[in-house]
């Protein structure tokens, strides 16, 4: 057994390096779209962590056979570099034992890789989403920037030149909405954000403002003016807690990082551009 161990601790050596390795590399990719939303104000610094670290725990039972194929591909090309495996060859340790050893370390490493895809794996995308949508449904006008451009759902983006910090007001609003079949640019003169009792019950409030809606299947743009226009914000759905290792959505669900849109119309309008 002296040298099955030696074996596995020459695998296990370059197995930790290649892990760490690999997981600074994937939450270094998987932080740079959250630490956009933190610099905007949008996430907390504690949230980007917990979101990196669960989208890591996601992707290890990835990591971990990849990890261990590049481990045993380097230890034992280094031990036939070295003439090791002639060495244990002449002493009688065949190529079985060789291969033996390896599976010893590669079992208990199957088994958590089995664990993670059962368990770990459902569990983070559950907390995942839960945290992510939860942090995008509180869009606060108190955190956000003037000048600055922000994505509230993949669809929607949200700009104003100027706030009032005493009244709570946004000033020349722009909003843009983004969907295959159509552009709508909203853009009004005031705004301010409401929230209701419950929660995640807010609403945007835009006063004087002007819808241009662009159909790009039928060409038939319009232009709506309306004196007070108000965006619901309603909070995301997550994935039920029993899920496999891929969360499933049934096609009636909202996209969990995106909020769903509901909009009513209040104030006088012209006739012929009183919105149906």
């Amino acid at each position: 057994m002296i040298l099955e161990r030696y074996i596995i601790r020459e695998i296990s050596t370059p197995l930790v390096g290649i892990c760490a390795v690999l997981i600074m590399i994937f939450a270094g990719y998987s932080a740079v779209k959250f630490l956009n939303d933190a610099v905007n104000g949008l996430l907390s610094g504690g949230t980007v962590v917990k979101l990196v670290a669960l989208k890591v725990i996601i992707a290890f039972e990835v990591l971990l056979p990849v990890t261990l194929y590049l481990a045993v591909v380097l230890a034992l090309g280094r031990l036939y570099a070295d003439s090791e495996i002639t060495a244990m060859e002449a002493c009688g340790f065949s190529h079985k034992r060789i291969i033996l050893s390896i599976l010893l370390l590669a079992l208990p490493l199957s088994l958590g890789v089995t664990g993670l895809s059962l368990y770990a794996r459902p569990w983070a995308y559950q907390k995942f989403y839960a945290l992510e949508s939860g942090a995008r449904d509180a869009f606060d006008f108190a955190k956000v920037e003037a000048g600055r451009f922000y994505e509230m759902d993949e669809h929607l983006v949200f700009f104003a030149e100027a706030f009032d910090q005493a009244t709570g007001q946004a000033h020349h609003v722009w909003i843009w909405e983004l969907r295959s079949s159509r552009r709508k640019v909203t853009c009004a003169r005031n705004a301010y954000q409401i929230n209701g009792p419950g929660e995640g019950q807010r609403s945007i409030v835009m006063q004087n403002g002007h819808h241009y809606v662009l159909n790009l299947k039928t060409g038939a743009d319009s232009v709506v003016r309306f004196q007070e226009n108000i965006l619901h914000l309603e909070p995301s759905r997550t994935p039920p807690p029993n899920t496999g290792a891929r969360p499933h959505r049934p096609s009636s669900w909202p996209d969990p990082q995106v909020p769903r849109i509901r909009r009513s119309f209040s104030g006088v309008f012209p006739p012929a551009l009183r919105p149906s």
